[in-house]
């Protein structure tokens, strides 16, 4: 296996997106925004673009020139009902809340992002059993959006797939989205509203007075923000101290595996022992859990995944990736104040989810930036809670 690490996502780039996620403005720094985010990841664009949209002067400064790297490692599946699997509830709710803001983007025109209300299909057996109806009665009496299906309408839904003996679970109000036009459409909504991106070599300086950072020293030029959010957890630490570090956060590795573009497939994501889903350009992309080794572990999903759609038996999987995210020991994100500054806010812990939480993350966050009052939804994800 030989990565090759431009993403499918960033292949399928028309010229203006591809310029705006690789190459940061050159413009002048704003020397008071109102906002200033450090680093360049979804989550942050989020942020700006929210804030902007609010009328607050916005700059964005990120150390590389590659912009919303994060979102090349997701398969772009809005999937807050699926993910009752693997989130706690308060977790769980953040993402429903999140997926309504991304179907309230998709309409605006700087958000060309392929989006696709087309549900997903679960027929992990293993995860299934006994029975899917199970399963189903508990997610229903916790308010998701899911119903059960037999083996027979699992080949209606999907007549690709393999046979499924046990049937799966439908979950009809799931979407599908390109993350790297959602990170463009960040960043043209942002500079359409004033705000200004630029890639600088370091951050050589952050000085605080009483607790509230005072200004930020770059090559090209000081910053003194009125507020900052930091969407790089590596550059938190090293500016702000290990006192500033969000606790517990461990980092996690996936792979990414795409075959060239193919005549339809698959209608919607499924879900077997791994996510597949095919882009609306034609490409069939599987993300490949990371066991003893990498190569291995991916060999071995590919023929799963080759065992679950027969039809891929001679497609070759010939784009590699490499995904790096992090989390909490338990998988409980963290976003909030940076401890002992009164003007800095930080996230991290997603765990490949940043794509899912951007839009609520950033709406949420420049509400408290604006209001001065932590929001409610974001109650559950202080640092201070216990890991």
């Amino acid at each position: 296996m030989h990565p090759d690490q431009d993403s499918i996502w960033l292949a399928t780039l028309n010229d203006a997106q591809r310029r705006n996620v690789r190459q940061v403005s050159s413009a002048a720094l704003l020397p008071s925004p109102d906002l200033l985010v450090l680093g360049g990841g979804i989550v942050g664009l989020a942020t700006a673009y929210f804030a902007a949209e609010r009328g607050l002067r916005v700059q964005v400064i990120s150390e590389s020139t590659e912009l919303a790297r994060d979102a090349e490692w997701s398969l772009g599946c809005i999937i807050p009902n699926v993910c009752r699997w693997q989130f706690s509830p308060a977790t769980q709710h953040l993402g429903q809340a999140s997926r309504d803001w991304w179907a309230k983007l998709a309409v605006r025109p700087e958000f060309q992002i392929d989006w696709r209300v087309c549900g997903s299909l679960m027929v992990d057996e293993q995860r299934l059993a006994p029975h899917p109806r199970q399963h189903m009665l508990a997610a229903l009496d916790e308010g998701y959006s899911v119903h059960d299906v037999d083996a027979e309408q699992v080949a209606l839904l999907e007549p690709a797939l393999s046979p499924r003996s046990l049937g799966g679970l439908h979950y009809p109000s799931e979407a599908l989205l390109h993350p790297l036009k959602a990170a463009s459409g960040f960043i043209t909504g942002l500079t359409r509203r004033g705000g200004q991106i630029a890639a600088v070599d370091s951050i050589s300086a952050v000085k605080m007075e009483s607790g509230h950072v005072t200004s930020v020293e770059t090559p090209s030029g000081t910053i003194h923000p009125k507020s900052v959010f930091c969407d790089d957890t590596e550059l938190l630490s090293r500016q702000f101290g290990d006192q500033a570090a969000l606790p517990g956060l461990v980092p996690t590795r996936q792979i990414f595996r795409a075959t060239s573009r193919i005549a339809p497939v698959l209608k919607r994501s499924v879900l077997d022992a791994h996510w597949v889903v095919q882009l609306k350009t034609g490409e069939i992309v599987v993300a490949v859990p990371i066991g003893d080794s990498a190569e291995n572990s991916a060999e071995q999903t590919i023929e799963r995944t080759r065992q679950l759609i027969p039809a891929l038996s001679d497609v070759a999987f010939g784009r590699t990736w490499t995904g790096i995210s992090q989390r909490s020991p338990n998988g409980i994100p963290v976003i909030d104040k940076v401890a002992n500054c009164d003007n800095v806010w930080a996230s991290g812990g997603l765990d490949f989810a940043e794509v899912l939480f951007a839009p609520i993350i950033g709406k949420s966050l420049v509400d408290w930036i604006r209001d001065n009052q932590r929001p409610e939804d974001l109650m559950p994800f202080a640092s201070h809670v216990s890991l």
